[in-house]
């Protein structure tokens, strides 16, 4: 929970990695109690619980990367704001500002046709008729100079990019490493140079090409390298708060 202007707010997303880029956010499957299996089940908190306290603190709630989460999720939340607030209102009358860009990633619907992905979108559910939609004009992430390329994502964005008969898009020749892309991101640190690596990553969307990317790159890394652990489930008491 984050404090702004004496006000309590609770920053959320659908993914981890998302929520861990807010302040004090959390995923919204864990803020509320939701069965990611299994969408069309209630909440599981009771309005006497400590969630439910904690919730009813809660003044506005900002969740981010919105149309990543599927209709369902925004509906069970309506519905248990509703009723720890006793408030018919949208939200048990608290204020929810959702962030996001349709044109990025929508709900993940394994095995599911362009329809179920459609019908499982946030513009779809009965709830997205009470948001008022405010559009952002600029791309804050990218330099003034960068015109061009900004025109061509949102090209991408839009489905106006240039595509062969393939459907393949066509990147423009000074965004295409031609060479090794680990030497293009990474030499400098190859070289012994020091480098801030955590403002370098290679993305592919597999685990199996991330993997080996890791390791090519770790390989060519000089210093000493350490394997650290994690567990796999949260270390808690009650088992009811996993």
């Amino acid at each position: 929970m984050a404090t702004a202007r004496k006000k309590q707010i609770l920053n959320v997303a659908w993914t981890g990695i998302a929520a861990n880029l807010l302040p004090d956010g959390r995923t919204a499957s864990s803020a509320f109690r939701l069965v990611v299996e299994d969408l069309s089940r209630t909440s599981s908190i009771k309005r006497q619980s400590e969630e439910a306290r904690f919730l009813s603190k809660i003044e506005d709630i900002i969740w981010d990367e919105a149309p990543v989460a599927p209709k369902q999720a925004r509906e069970a939340v309506n519905a248990v704001l509703q009723d720890i607030m006793q408030n018919s209102k949208p939200f048990g009358g608290k204020i929810m500002l959702l962030g996001g860009d349709f044109r990025q990633m929508l709900p993940v619907i394994e095995k599911g046709s362009r329809y179920d992905v459609v019908q499982a979108c946030l513009k779809t559910s009965s709830v997205w008729p009470l948001f008022k939609v405010y559009k952002l004009t600029t791309n804050m992430r990218l330099q003034a100079n960068d015109h061009e390329y900004r025109e061509w994502l949102m090209k991408i964005g839009n489905g106006e990019a240039i595509s062969d008969e393939n459907g393949d898009i066509q990147v423009p020749p000074p965004l295409i490493c031609s060479g090794n892309i680990a030497d293009a991101i990474f030499g400098d640190a190859f070289s012994g140079r020091s480098v801030d690596l955590s403002e370098l990553a290679i993305l592919t969307p597999r685990n199996v090409n991330t993997l080996r990317i890791n390791y090519y790159v770790l390989d060519r890394l000089s210093g000493e390298k350490s394997t650290f652990l994690s567990e796999d489930d949260a270390i808690v008491e009650n088992p009811a708060m996993r």
